[in-house]
């Protein structure tokens, strides 16, 4: 019995206790005034939220825009290398290929 607390020193205890949590009390209803200060009403949360959902459609579209623009530059890309190739065939090897073909008929002696 010599280790149990005497009825003067529960008494401080739990007086301790009290004082204890009316200080943590004190301080949390402090810590939820300054966040209720600093949060942001339903209307304005809203219009944040639709105001970024509008942005992100835009940028979408954008960026859907931009992917169409590139395909359709690469396509001309591909039609104008085609058209190189063709021009550079009827301008260079027609002429050439024609050339060779009358040397070597010539060189047969059936060409005119």
């Amino acid at each position: 019995m010599a280790d149990d607390p005497t009825p003067g020193e529960l008494q401080r205890n739990i007086s301790d206790l009290r004082h204890d949590l009316r200080d943590r009390h004190a301080a949390l209803s402090q810590r939820l005034d300054t966040l209720a200060r600093e949060m942001v009403g339903l209307p304005l949360y809203q219009a944040h939220v639709e105001t970024a959902r509008r942005e992100h459609d835009e940028l979408a579209k954008d960026i859907t825009d931009v992917v169409a623009r590139l395909d359709a530059d690469q396509r001309q890309r591909s039609a104008d290398r085609r058209m190189i190739l063709l021009a550079l065939f009827t301008s260079v090897l027609a002429p050439l290929t024609l050339l060779i073909l009358q040397l070597y008929l010539r060189g047969k002696g059936t060409a005119p």
